[in-house]
């Protein structure tokens, strides 16, 4: 269990990564109008926004947004991800404009890239929610006996879906209230 724990937070941290590279890229396309190419303008940005997007992925992971059971689309993911955004314009700030021995100042490929990159997160987040979560990686579960506590978990896992988990059924005890019905 706890390594696909660990697989499945892999995986939201790869995705997010690749996001934020994906927001870069569109950026710098949306900018020059061209496809990038790894010229030494391209480079001298390429360094320290990868510092910038893995301090990202650090802030998201100090909010709870590799926290498994919790990888929902709700109001709380969006305050996490704003935050996270700050983080990222804050560090961009402090590196390209406060650094002295910085001659490079991207404002637009900054904005543009924190921009294009976050929301592209979200994108892949969303996808990643209602269809990975939600339909692969499933941990089956069993029930044995029937308890009011036992009907509150299924209550619960049946209106979230996104946490992974599939009841195979209830063995034992009495018929199960009619809106949990489609439990076999």
């Amino acid at each position: 269990f706890l390594n696909m724990y660990r697989l499945k937070q892999f995986i939201l941290f790869i995705g997010d990564l690749l996001m934020l590279y994906a927001g870069l890229y569109a950026a710098l396309w949306l900018r020059y109008f061209r496809l990038p190419i790894l010229d030494k303008q391209v480079s001298e940005l390429l360094t320290p926004l990868t510092y910038i997007f893995l301090l990202s992925t650090v802030t998201m992971f100090i909010v709870g947004l590799y926290d498994v059971g919790r990888t929902k689309n709700n109001k709380t993911f969006f305050q996490k991800i704003f935050i996270t955004f700050a983080v990222f314009i804050l560090a961009g700030i402090i590196y390209f404009y406060i650094n002295p021995g910085n001659y490079v100042t991207p404002k637009t490929i900054l904005i543009l890239s924190a921009a294009l990159g976050f929301a592209l997160v979200i994108l892949w987040r969303y996808l990643h929610n209602h269809f990975l979560s939600s339909t692969i990686w499933r941990n089956k579960i069993v029930f044995i006996g029937l308890s009011p506590e036992t009907i509150e978990l299924l209550e619960f896992i049946s209106a979230e879906p996104e946490r992974g988990y599939d009841v195979l059924g209830v063995v034992g005890g009495a018929a199960l209230p009619e809106r949990l019905a489609s439990v076999p």
